[in-house]
């Protein structure tokens, strides 16, 4: 008899935690398994994605004006009875796990349809130390009794782990680590559909156009190279609020003929395989998908010094490791550009590190929580 498992996930938009759940859906054995997927906001580029053996509920069509009273009645008054009616109205039927995919509002709804798991597990992609971002959802406490009603913690990387612990140090359930799902030969069959035109050394940098990322800083690195006289260019792959803001530094840095705000790509691998250096200048990464998809690419990394790619890069060896000032950043990229033996060896360093990554391996991993 199949297994009944229901993932909840807030929304299917164009960031790393969305995309691993696509790709653990494709390849979950359903045979096995039957699937459901709970998204609190019906909205996403990931949706059409979905694999079609999957059932989607959704508990409200969008961030509307009717979620946003749900959410002010429990900051402000601190009953969840609107919030937790409209998932035990959407999610009728009991299963034999849930799994709330993220930290956030996934966790905050899991926890009201407890009675219809026998076994609830939630997965960590943040670093809790430097990016709480989840801390302004939950009343005082009450995201620390969620993970207690947890049976199990899944964290995307060792980093991310010792962090959450730090935060919660009274948090005792059972915790494991389980690397981001990373098909190496999809990567790379989908990086041929396409040929994009490069002109130049091309820098490409993936993710949504929020904060986190520091595109900001990146595109001040891009007009540092300018100045110094490197003709580089830089492709942004990803969209989102910041788009505008973006648009006007560019502007300001003169900036229009090398940094190219590309918008969402999916996939991106055909723009990323055709570029000369990944960069990514977060601020917080839990296990970046991008840098390992970057990696399965062949391409030389070159990122900040923060949880997932610390992990990652192992201290240089795979990757060259910064601090997040532009002048760091800026002088990792002129070793890439100016010393053709670096380049080199670390284009073969993240092929090498690519090998590691393995599907079966990692389903197996996942089997064994669900």
């Amino acid at each position: 008899m199949r297994k009944k498992i229901l993932f909840i996930i807030t929304a299917l938009n164009g960031g790393g935690a969305e995309r691993v759940l696509i790709n653990i859906l494709r390849y979950l054995d359903y045979n096995l398994y039957d699937v459901d997927l709970c998204l609190l906001f019906q909205e996403g580029v990931f949706l059409p994605d979905v694999d079609k053996r999957v059932k989607v509920y959704s508990v409200y069509s969008a961030k509307s004006l009717l979620y946003k009273l749900h959410r002010k009645f429990y900051q402000y008054i601190g009953s969840v009875f609107f919030l937790s009616g409209r998932i035990r109205k959407t999610i009728c039927q009991n299963y034999d796990t849930i799994v709330s995919f993220a930290e956030g509002t996934s966790l905050q709804f899991h926890q009201f349809i407890l009675d219809k798991g026998n076994r609830h597990v939630t997965w960590v992609h943040t670093d809790f130390i430097n990016n709480h971002w989840t801390g302004h959802l939950y009343k005082r406490g009450d995201e620390e009794i969620a993970y207690k009603n947890m049976h199990e913690i899944v964290f995307v990387s060792k980093d991310a782990q010792l962090q959450f612990n730090h935060c919660f140090p009274t948090i005792n359930i059972q915790q494991r680590v389980i690397y981001n799902l990373i098909d190496t030969e999809l990567i790379r069959k989908e990086a041929e559909r396409e040929k994009p035109k490069k002109r130049k050394f091309t820098i490409v940098a993936v993710g949504r156009l929020v904060e986190a990322k520091r595109f900001d800083r990146l595109i001040n690195v891009c007009g540092m190279l300018k100045q110094n006289h490197y003709d580089v260019d830089t492709w942004i792959i990803g969209e989102g609020h910041l788009r505008n803001e973006l648009e006007d530094q560019i502007k300001e840095l003169h900036l229009q003929d090398n940094v190219f705000l590309l918008g969402f790509k999916n996939p991106p691998y055909a723009y990323m395989r055709e570029a000369d250096l990944f960069v990514s200048t977060s601020d917080v990464e839990g296990y970046p998908l991008v840098v390992c998809e970057a990696m399965t690419l062949g391409l030389p990394i070159v990122a900040t010094k923060i949880t997932g790619p610390m992990e990652l890069l192992e201290n240089n060896r795979y990757g060259l490791l910064v601090e997040k000032k532009e002048e760091d950043i800026l002088g990792a990229i002129l070793q890439m550009l100016k010393d053709e033996t670096k380049y080199k060896f670390y284009k073969g360093q993240s092929f090498m590190k690519s090998t590691e990554f393995k599907v079966d391996a990692v389903l197996e991993e996942i089997y064994s929580v669900i």
